[in-house]
């Protein structure tokens, strides 16, 4: 049974995962995705530090060795191996995303929006952000359609383009895979299908999606 002290514990881990040291960001991230699951009501918490991981700028805390203490300040996440730790919390999302079947949604929710837009991206990034998604899609295809289709219907052009060519790449040519081991993905990949043909047809570019093809 779990304490309230390594609960506490967990949570200092949370609130404290970005700080000035390299390593020490690498290491809170494997921990946030190795023990999680043991903290149900800290999940979201969690998620939600590895998605400041790849932000661009956001709070980090700077150790003060000196006086043995943390101080929090307002530094571009860029001061530290920004793309190091962006994929490691790539790579611990779909960690959670895989083991934790409530999750999985929105982890593949998260990865989506940082599909790689026009080769902007290292390609490193790239390689886990797919790698992750394919690994969820082996999981749960349907959680993964849930959110890549809700990508298309809000995102921003440029993310849809991303989308549309991972569908076309790593689903559609391998869809009766996908479609016909789960009842409930075939269900939900027609229903979201349906809607977004909606969205394309009330509000959305239709030339952006004459290439996809099913």
């Amino acid at each position: 049974m779990l304490t309230t002290l390594q609960q506490e514990a967990f949570q200092y881990v949370i609130d404290h995962a970005l700080v000035s040291v390299p390593e020490y960001s690498l290491t809170a991230a494997d921990l946030l995705a190795d023990y999680c699951q043991e903290f149900p009501s800290l999940i979201d918490s969690a998620l939600n530090r590895l998605a400041d991981f790849c932000e661009s700028d956001t709070n980090i805390d700077v150790c003060d060795h000196k006086n043995n203490r943390i101080i929090v300040e307002s530094l571009s996440i860029q001061a530290l191996p920004q793309l190091q730790l962006r994929i490691r919390a790539i790579e611990s999302m779909t960690k959670i995303g895989c083991s934790i079947p409530e999750q999985l949604p929105r982890v593949a929710y998260l990865l989506v929006q940082i599909l790689p837009v026009n080769d902007v991206q290292d390609s490193r990034e790239s390689e886990a952000v797919i790698k992750g998604l394919k690994s969820l899609l082996n999981t749960d295809p349907s959680g993964v359609l849930t959110a890549v289709f809700h990508q298309l219907k809000t995102g921003e052009p440029q993310n849809r383009s991303s989308v549309i060519a991972f569908l076309e790449e790593y689903f559609f040519k391998n869809k009766d895979q996908y479609l016909h081991s789960s009842k409930k993905a075939e269900l939900v990949f027609v229903e979201q299908l349906l809607q977004v043909c909606t969205c394309m047809h009330n509000n959305l570019p239709l030339y952006s999606y004459r290439n996809l093809k099913i």
